[in-house]
């Protein structure tokens, strides 16, 4: 098995249901260092979800006072998708149509306004195939 094998079945392993996948997987485990460090790394994770109160570690707060006292900026996480270019270029885009909008006068056509109303199909049960047809209505 190989440590690509390993993650992509990892989520069938941790649910136990197969114990052929069982043990190929922890046959895996035995002789890798990474996939290892990677199962013990979930079985925290879990172990800590599944507890009452999440504890953080000794020097925690200690930590995490001195990053504060710092100033340090923390580079975002989630950067976003779209630059800056060229959302300034839709939002003027956006704008444009807004005023195109606004100013041009609303037409209604008189033409629309004589059409007969759409007339409605009612149904009627027939004894063969089909046994609902559809006639139109009064």
């Amino acid at each position: 098995m190989t440590c690509k094998d390993f993650l992509l079945l990892y989520s069938a392993y941790r649910d136990g249901a197969n114990p052929r996948l069982t043990a190929a997987m922890e046959a895996h485990l035995a002789v890798c260092a990474a996939c290892e460090a990677h199962d013990q790394a979930v079985r925290r994770g879990v172990d800590a979800l599944r507890r009452e109160v999440i504890l953080p570690s000794d020097d925690f707060v200690e930590r995490l006072d001195a990053r504060l006292a710092s100033g340090e900026d923390v580079e975002e996480s989630f950067r976003p998708h779209v630059s800056p270019v060229v959302a300034s270029a839709m939002a003027v885009l956006l704008l444009a149509l807004a005023v195109f909008a606004s100013r041009r006068p609303a037409m209604v056509s008189t033409a629309a306004a004589q059409v007969d109303p759409p007339s409605v199909a009612r149904p009627v049960a027939t004894a063969g195939i089909p046994f609902v047809a559809f006639v139109p209505g009064p």
